[in-house]
C-alpha cells in the first residue's frame, strides 16, 4: 500500500494505479487463493477486504473484490465440463485421423545394411 499512496501523491492516472495494484497486490492476495480462501475464517477474509477497500480509496474506484476473485480463479465443475467439451469438440475426430495418416512402409535396416556400417579393423 506504501508504494500506491506514493504512487497517488506523484499523480499517476487513475488507470495506471489500478494496473499497479493488479500486478503488485492484487497477486500478492490471491496468490493460492483456490487453497486457502475456502479455509480462511470470515476474520481473516474481513483484514484482507480491507486491504482492497483501502486500494479503492487510495486509487478512486472500484475494484473485485476477494471473493470474486476467488469465484473467478476457481473452477466448478459445469466450467470444467465445458472445457473438456469445447476440446473434444474442436479435435478431429477418428474418421479424419485416418485421413491424415500416411501409409508408409518401414523398413528395418537388414543385415546386409548393418555390416556396411561396421568396417573390420584388422
Amino acid at each position: 500500500m506504501y508504494f500506491l499512496r506514493q504512487l497517488k501523491k506523484v499523480k499517476l492516472p487513475a488507470q495506471m494505479l489500478v494496473q499497479f495494484y493488479t500486478a503488485i497486490i492484487e497477486s500478492i492476495l490471491t496468490s493460492s487463493i483456490t487453497v486457502w480462501y475456502t479455509g480462511a475464517t470470515v476474520r481473516d477474509r474481513h483484514r484482507l477486504q480491507r486491504i482492497v477497500s483501502s486500494a479503492e480509496k487510495v486509487i478512486g474506484c472500484s475494484l473485485p473484490s476477494l471473493q470474486d476473485l476467488s469465484v473467478s480463479r476457481t473452477c466448478t465443475s459445469e466450467r470444467l465440463q465445458d472445457l473438456y467439451v469445447s476440446r473434444t469438440c474442436t479435435s478431429p475426430g477418428p474418421e479424419r485421423l485416418q485421413d491424415l495418416s500416411v501409409s508408409r512402409t518401414c523398413t528395418s535396416p537388414g543385415p546386409e545394411r548393418l555390416q556396411d556400417l561396421y568396417v573390420s579393423r584388422t
